[in-house]
């Protein structure tokens, strides 16, 4: 287990990482106030099971972080979407599929990416979150 930088086109995301180069990808959305050490256990677990486990947070940090001068609209749920595809992207390339995992806010962001682009989701599983019909 390690941790990586990710450049994406809005800037720079530091996640955990676990894993074969070529096993499937994970996404870990961690919710608020956690950090992407919430999935600290999980990450080199799916990464001995031959998944590249990338735990990353639910678009929380950098943004927003002090002195960033980043307002609300870096919280918006689009912006947050696109940081999942954006790191998707970054770890399996243009388009491509992966399994999302989302606790508490995380969960949220991974049921609207779900609902928003089901062709890029292999998988879904939330914890703490129920669906957002529920609201």
């Amino acid at each position: 287990m390690s941790d990586i930088t990710v450049a994406t086109p809005e800037g720079h995301f530091t996640a955990t990482a676990a894993g074969p180069a070529g096993g499937p990808l994970v996404l870990l959305l961690h919710g608020y106030p956690q950090t992407r050490h919430t999935w600290r256990h999980q990450v080199p677990a799916l990464g001995a099971a031959g998944y590249r486990g990338r735990a990353r947070p639910a678009g929380l940090l950098p943004r927003g972080a002090a002195g960033s001068g980043q307002g609300p609209r870096h919280y918006a749920i689009d912006r947050l979407v696109q940081d999942v595809l954006d790191l998707a992207d970054a770890a399996a390339g243009p388009g491509g599929r992966f399994h999302l995992v989302g606790h508490d806010w995380g969960g949220h962001v991974g049921w609207v990416t779900a609902h928003r682009h089901p062709a890029r989701i292999r998988s879904l599983t939330i914890l703490s979150r129920p669906h957002p019909a529920a609201f």
